[in-house]
């Protein structure tokens, strides 16, 4: 059993089923819902309005930062993909899976 949620599962001491569903299980207790595994970003439903997830005034702490600098959101993919296109000039594609 994991102590502490991490906010990416390649970081657990412990790589099971159990250990993976014990720490989203404590992320969405905090109202963290997006975890990392990689360079994958997990999205847990949270069944309500979280405050603050999307304000204007995160987004900017997002741009021009690596993608594991920040706690994992939806604005790091963006960023990462924004700055692989720049970088490489081709175009970057962001997959949705239920």
């Amino acid at each position: 059993m994991q102590k502490g949620a991490v906010d990416d599962l390649v970081l657990l001491e412990t790589i099971s089923e159990d250990a993976i569903m014990s720490n989203l299980a404590a992320c969405f207790k905090q109202d963290r819902i997006y975890v990392f595994i990689g360079p994958v970003l997990i999205s847990l439903n949270p069944f309500k309005n979280i405050g603050g997830l999307y304000s204007p005034a995160l987004l900017p702490k997002y741009t021009n930062r690596n993608m594991w600098e920040l706690a994992p959101h939806v604005y790091a993919v963006a960023e990462d993909a924004y700055r692989a296109m720049l970088s490489t000039h081709l175009d970057q594609a962001v997959h949705r899976v239920e």
